[in-house]
């Protein structure tokens, strides 16, 4: 369950990134089409690559949190989250401002997912 899980979760992060990355494009920018989304995915690929090691994304200023997100029906779960707001509200795709991770059945920890964080701003 949790392998299959993983992929869903790295194409739910692509997508979102995609439709995060040019929110005030032109209408003519509207439809990058499926070559932004791969590319930043392979952005996201390189720049998190180093981060397949735990201890690696803590050193890199990625707090964990202290539980892991379960859901109670037992259908699934996100994992352990672990955030870095010096990246809050960030687009980048080499900036995540959160990792998470799942048990990997040795004792350690697998990176599954990356998120973005953007706050929106209360209009008056």
């Amino acid at each position: 369950m949790a392998r299959r899980l993983a992929p869903a979760l790295t194409a739910a992060a692509s997508l979102a990134l995609a439709a995060l990355a040019a929110p005030c494009a032109p209408p003519a920018a509207a439809d990058p089409g499926p070559g932004r989304a791969l590319g930043d995915r392979a952005l996201v690929y390189a720049a998190t690559a180093r981060f397949q090691v735990h201890a690696n994304a803590v050193a890199a200023g990625y707090k964990p949190d202290q539980y892991c997100v379960v859901d109670k029906a037992g259908t699934g779960a996100l994992g352990y989250p672990h955030f870095n707001h010096k990246y809050d509200n960030s687009v980048d795709p080499a900036k995540p401002a959160a990792l998470f991770y799942e048990d990997d059945g040795r004792g350690g920890k697998r990176l599954v997912a990356v998120q973005w964080l953007v706050y929106g701003r209360a209009r008056r």
